[in-house]
């Protein structure tokens, strides 16, 4: 199933008007949306954010979007420096 995972800033909580808005898009033409709220936002680690990412992702495969916004796209990007080469 296509799937996006949408991972919020600094300070920031998956109830952000923006996520909230990407989130019913997507699901409305057919994405599986997962919106997590990453571990303390107002004091992110990287490491502690691209653990959280590796538990939450799942099964990635060529139908995984990732979204990232401020420090959550420095976090995906960790996280997939994480994964082996497809």
């Amino acid at each position: 199933m296509k799937k996006v995972i949408l991972v919020h800033g600094w300070d920031g909580s998956p109830k952000e008007p923006m996520h909230q808005w990407i989130k019913k898009q997507a699901e409305s033409i057919g994405f599986e949306v997962v919106v997590p709220l990453m571990p303390n936002p107002t004091l992110p680690e990287i490491k502690a954010w691209v653990s959280h990412l590796a538990k939450i992702a799942g099964k990635i495969d060529n139908e995984t979007i990732f979204i990232g916004h401020s420090i959550g796209a420095q976090a995906v990007l960790r996280y997939m420096e994480t994964l082996p080469k497809m």
